[in-house]
């Protein structure tokens, strides 16, 4: 199944010609561009709220668990292993875990450490 959604009954009913229909070659709906979007600014958030986490083993877990979710969604999307609902679910939880990024960054930086030293 192709990625682009096909359009809605009422959507044919209105158009005259049936060559005109919605095919995936014709390039995403409104609707479609509009989550896309809404996804790739969710992805650079998340990247941006790890950047603010002090240490650096936390920091580089985060940026490197994001780059695999949002990669492993766009692999599942090309092949079609994705519906609306998914995606919806899969923003959710992405803005769930944004908030969570923000807050543990923020604690983070109220409890910075200190460079380590070694005695003497």
């Amino acid at each position: 199944q192709a990625f682009w959604p096909r359009a809605q009954p009422w959507q044919r009913d209105q158009r005259r010609n049936p060559s005109q229909a919605h095919s995936p070659r014709d390039g995403p709906t409104m609707a479609t561009a509009s989550r896309a979007t809404e996804i790739a600014r969710l992805y650079r958030q998340t990247l941006r709220a790890a950047e603010g986490l002090t240490d650096y083993n936390f920091r580089s877990y985060f940026q490197r668990r994001a780059r695999e979710d949002f990669r492993r969604f766009a692999s599942m999307q090309r092949r079609g292993a994705v519906d609306a609902a998914g995606t919806g679910a899969f923003l959710e939880s992405g803005k769930e875990t944004l908030a969570m990024l923000k807050r543990q960054a923020l604690v983070s930086s109220l409890y910075e450490a200190g460079p380590v030293r070694t005695s003497r």
